[in-house]
């Protein structure tokens, strides 16, 4: 494992992205898997003062079975430090704190019934993984996405 000590810096790039989704609920068959496949960007978000926040925004080709569409994703990332992060999802609401001193960072969280627990790990200088597994009443998947870090001329 990697420890970056300077979260920012490490993260603020064009970075690719494969997400492997496994559903083991009712609603989606016995254990179907979908396949997300895109790039992950951020914007910078004016109107805070003295902080430093980022939107995370991640947008792909979702395939589930025959189905084939477009997923995406954002969260708000706040630097208050150069070693660590406040992410939000992007109606604001507080989701997890974020460092890689030690090289990857469990997270838990509960939102209302569901259970979210995840591992956010540094692979090397241009990749990082990062899986979550879902519990609810209507939720019960486990995520994988390895992210890998595009080069300035890709």
């Amino acid at each position: 494992m990697l420890s970056v000590f300077h979260l920012k810096s490490y993260l603020l790039h064009t970075w690719s992205f494969k997400r492997t989704v496994t559903h083991k609920t009712i609603h989606f068959g016995n254990h179907q898997t979908a396949i997300v496949e895109g790039m992950q960007t951020w914007q910078p978000l004016s109107g805070f003062a003295n902080v430093s926040r980022y939107l995370y925004v991640e947008r792909g080709r979702l395939v589930l079975g025959k189905h084939i569409g477009v997923a995406e994703q954002k969260y708000q990332f706040e630097f208050k430090r150069k070693d660590q992060a406040q992410v939000y999802f992007n109606d604001g609401r507080f989701f997890y704190s974020l460092d890689f001193k030690k090289g990857k960072k469990e997270i838990e969280h509960q939102c209302g019934s569901d259970r979210y627990l995840g591992e956010i790990q540094v692979i090397s200088k241009r990749q990082y993984s990062c899986t979550w597994h879902v519990t609810g009443p209507q939720k019960d998947y486990s995520s994988y996405t390895l992210f890998s870090r595009k080069s300035p001329t890709e």
